[in-house]
């Protein structure tokens, strides 16, 4: 039998909309849980903390300074707009239209997705170290921003399920036949 959302094990994380794949539901915390590390990044950095970043780069950044309002809502955004992925699972999503939620979650994917690809590309310069050994934590930086790139795919893989179980006509029992074969015992006596 495949677990689905009513399963035991998926009770304690919340309620879930019934037909909901179990797949579904790990992708919507996997979401969730791809944005936390980076947020607590940028936001340590914007504070002051300097995690191995050149003086040059803190201060282009002004960080800390003006720059940390921009780290820090950056991290709530991202938080913020992670968290929305549990709509796709959860009861309160089915209130909204299914083109519109699906349109918004492809859309926010696909954006996150690009975000991803140029700050892989332009890594050096975004996240401070170039030109500066940082033993450690260079390693660091990677680690609090590589679950980022899970974010896109979690996303699309929640809203695929949230656009079939939204879509998909609903199988309805069939009823008024008998089983297409009786048993051996059954058949005996009836003769």
């Amino acid at each position: 039998m495949r677990p689905t959302a009513g399963s035991p094990y998926l009770r304690g994380m919340g309620q879930v909309v019934e037909g909901t794949p179990r797949w579904a539901v790990v992708a919507a915390y996997v979401a969730v849980a791809s944005v936390l590390p980076s947020a607590v990044w940028r936001t340590a950095i914007g504070f002051g903390a300097e995690l191995g970043t050149t003086d040059e780069w803190r201060e282009f950044q002004e960080l800390p300074g003006a720059g940390t309002w921009y780290v820090v809502a950056l991290s709530v955004l991202s938080i913020g707009a992670a968290l929305l992925t549990f709509g796709l699972v959860r009861p309160w999503g089915e209130r909204v239209a299914t083109g519109l939620a699906v349109g918004v979650a492809t859309t926010g994917a696909l954006i996150v997705l690009w975000i991803c690809i140029v700050s892989v590309v332009n890594w050096d310069q975004i996240i401070g170290f170039k030109g500066r050994p940082a033993p450690g934590w260079y390693e660091l930086a990677v680690a609090a921003y590589l679950p980022a790139l899970l974010w896109a795919p979690a996303v699309l893989a929640a809203t695929w399920a949230y656009w079939r179980r939204r879509t998909e006509p609903a199988v309805e029992p069939v009823t008024g036949f008998e089983p297409a074969t009786s048993s051996l015992q059954e058949r005996r006596s009836t003769n």
